[in-house]
């Protein structure tokens, strides 16, 4: 899939201090399965059958009245609709990103109130390794793209005959699509259709450093920043602060004495 934007240069994982010490000392990351997403609305949506459904059905059923057809199609696209959703729940594992690292609510929401870490991921395009885990797992291949915002719930206009195809666009156009009100967290998602949930190795270089929380505690600092000595890789450290204005700045963190 081509993307029509470019990549940022760095994306964010909020985690609480014990998942992210997990991330830093294992070098890996939970997929999550389409039941586990924090939205209900979440990978909701609509099926419209292509044009040509009705006059086939007609052909193969001439006395069909226009109600029975649309009683038919409305049968069809929910069957269509079961099927699909059931397709998504048991094997597409997501691993979300933001592309924001000081977003209050982000902090509030995913960082545990503030107490957790932010971990950041470098996505360098000319590393093969990097390349490799964004576009392939185990057993074939990924999607990886930003999520669209949109007041309304997706509709995807299917065949009759579910196809391959069908599937993709499935996808590409229900899992990532989100209502407007999520639009503050600027995600991004990889998705894994072949392998579906669980956790996944990546290569080290792809963690790039780590943010602690304005109010991670004392004892939490020290025991993510000894995680972060022991990496394979330097990896940055900086902290969020509260600012006047009540949001929050990225600042380098200085060690503590």
């Amino acid at each position: 899939m081509k993307l029509d934007r470019p990549i940022p240069k760095s994306l964010y994982k909020y985690r609480s201090v014990d998942r992210a010490e997990e991330i830093i000392r294992d070098k890996k990351v939970y997929f999550a399965n389409v039941k586990e997403l924090n939205d209900p609305e979440d990978c909701r949506f609509d099926i419209s059958l292509e044009r040509g459904f009705g006059h086939r059905l007609l052909g193969r059923n001439p006395g069909y009245t226009r109600q029975q057809i649309l009683r038919k199609r409305k049968q069809a696209e929910e069957k269509l609709r079961r099927t699909v959703h059931g397709l998504l729940h048991r094997h597409l594992g997501v691993f979300s990103l933001s592309a924001k690292n000081d977003d209050p609510q982000l902090w509030c929401h995913y960082g545990y109130m503030g107490t957790g870490i932010c971990l950041e991921f470098r996505f360098q395009l000319g590393d093969p390794a990097h390349e490799f885990f964004l576009t392939h797992g185990r057993r074939g291949p990924r999607l990886f793209s930003y999520v669209t915002y949109s007041k309304r719930k997706p509709v995807v206009v299917l065949s009759e005959t579910l196809a391959m195809d069908d599937t993709d666009k499935c996808i590409k156009i229900a899992v990532l699509t989100k209502t407007s009100r999520w639009t503050y967290e600027q995600e991004w998602r990889l998705l894994d259709a072949h392998d579906g949930a669980g956790t996944k190795p990546f290569p080290p270089g792809l963690l790039a450093g780590l943010i602690l929380g304005p109010e991670t505690p004392t004892e939490d600092r020290v025991r993510i920043l000894q995680a972060a000595k022991e990496y394979p890789c330097p990896l940055k450290t900086q902290e969020a602060v509260r600012n006047p204005q009540g949001g929050l700045t990225i600042v380098p963190f200085r060690a503590m004495s």
